[in-house]
């Protein structure tokens, strides 16, 4: 049954998920970053106290700020999501 909110049922199975494998290759560069137990919730309270939305936005805003401190200027973040 299709929500009410949803104009088309969202497209399952293998060729779905090849197709977002695809599209997160084009549009994303990936890196694994382990944490010492319990930060990851410390990230989290921080990011909601801090009114984001998410951990990744919070995240990429603290490496924008560092980078413009570091580097002098604006670190530009183009992202698709919308969890700003």
């Amino acid at each position: 049954m299709v929500d009410e909110k949803q104009k088309y049922p969202t497209p399952r199975g293998q060729a779905a998920t090849n197709a977002k494998r695809r599209y997160n290759e084009t549009k994303y560069d990936r890196f694994e970053l382990s944490l010492p137990k319990g930060m990851k919730e410390k990230i989290d309270e921080a990011a909601k106290k801090s009114g984001y939305k998410s951990r990744r936005s919070f995240i990429l805003a603290c490496i924008a700020e560092k980078y413009e401190k570091i580097i002098g200027q604006p670190l530009e973040i183009t992202t698709p999501h919308n969890d700003e």
